[in-house]
């Protein structure tokens, strides 16, 4: 194989990527296109544009295209899993469809075990990437979903697959991987605050518990109803993350995530789940606006939003559990018999906080 040969073209542009790219000393903060900047920095946006002309042009044989075809994609691969996590853990606004994003690594990962790759090297590297970013993608599905058990077992995967990964390095672990382990961090840091650092939360995957929420919501055809607990004060169990001996600060969630809602129930299917979301930040203003008010407890709060027209019914559990009713329909009064006795009954109940529980 001669050096100006487009697969060896293909080689050294990938060992050049490699080391440029995860030789660059900075944490992921800012915005996506910053992040396309560092990759025209790379010259990544550049290689693979040449790679896919050469492929589209070039007089190549079935080896040299099979070579050329499997380096654009390992490529294209990478900055795919950069970009994930740069965003991820940048807290940008739109999250990623995280099932969608598994199909893409489940097919990506065949391709990287297949035995009839022609470019083994990178390729076992990045089957030990896809692997670990697949866990992390399906574990954050099932947070999503508040199952605690498959949460923690889904999260011991992550966990087993960034073991093997790190088994792939003899030295510190290059800056890119150190985000892989950052974003690893932060999923393990919300299942914490969602089931550890909130065990009264448990009792809501109770039968019971659910049962009463669900056949309220039937009974009274509400639109949905919701728990969201406030995370202000607790911050994340592990110490801050390092990255070329700097240092950045832990945080505790900032925004709609300081207010996770650990619980949801919406009679309809379809985008009951979008419905939730849409309403997500009106409910959490809301809730901070009225703050010294749900304090005080006794009767529930009562808002109707005038952009969405839909009508909330408030009420505090405790200093951080936070329950709302919320109705599609604008004509429900604030002194609804059936929705005020209701929240007055569900919060008196004994299985909402035992004297025994305590906040950090």
């Amino acid at each position: 194989m001669s050096q100006n040969s487009p697969v060896s073209t293909a080689v050294i542009g990938v060992q050049s990527f490699e080391t440029e790219f995860y030789s660059a000393s900075f944490l992921p903060c800012g915005s996506s296109s910053s992040f396309n900047v560092l990759l025209k920095d790379t010259g990544l946006h550049v290689f693979q544009n040449e790679l896919a002309a050469t492929l589209k042009e070039g007089q190549l044989n079935g080896e040299e295209r099979l070579i050329l075809q499997e380096a654009l994609r390992y490529l294209r691969a990478r900055s795919y899993f950069a970009q994930y996590c740069y965003e991820k853990l940048s807290c940008q606004s739109c999250r990623p469809d995280f099932e969608a994003l598994a199909r893409d690594l489940e097919d990506l990962l065949e391709s990287c075990s297949s035995k009839e790759s022609t470019m083994a090297q990178p390729f076992s590297f990045l089957r030990a990437e896809v692997k670990f970013c697949l866990a992390l993608c399906r574990a954050h599905s099932t947070v999503e979903k508040l199952d605690r058990l498959e949460s923690s077992c889904s999260v011991l995967l992550v966990q087993s697959c960034f073991e093997d990964l790190k088994l792939k390095w003899k030295e510190p672990l290059p800056t890119f991987y150190k985000w892989l382990e950052a974003a690893f961090l932060q999923l393990r840091d919300k299942i914490s605050l969602l089931f550890d650092h909130n065990p009264e939360t448990k009792n809501f995957q109770e039968l019971s518990m659910r049962r009463s929420i669900e056949q309220f919501v039937v009974k009274s055809k509400a639109q949905f109803a919701v728990l969201l607990w406030d995370s202000q004060g607790v911050l994340p169990r592990h110490g801050p993350f390092q990255v070329d001996g700097k240092s950045s600060p832990v945080k505790g969630l900032q925004g709609l995530e300081r207010w996770p809602i650990v619980y949801a129930y919406h009679p309809e299917k379809g985008d009951s789940d979008e419905i939730v979301k849409r309403e997500h930040g009106a409910i959490v203003s809301h809730i901070m606006l009225c703050d010294e008010a749900l304090k005080k407890g006794g009767s529930p709060i009562f808002y109707q939003n005038p952009k969405s027209l839909m009508t909330y019914f408030f009420s505090p559990l405790d200093r951080r559990l936070t329950f709302a009713v919320v109705f599609a329909s604008p004509g429900r009064k604030e002194s609804d018999k059936l929705v005020t006795d209701f929240m007055a009954s569900f919060i008196s109940r004994q299985w909402v906080l035992p004297a025994r529980l305590s906040y950090p």
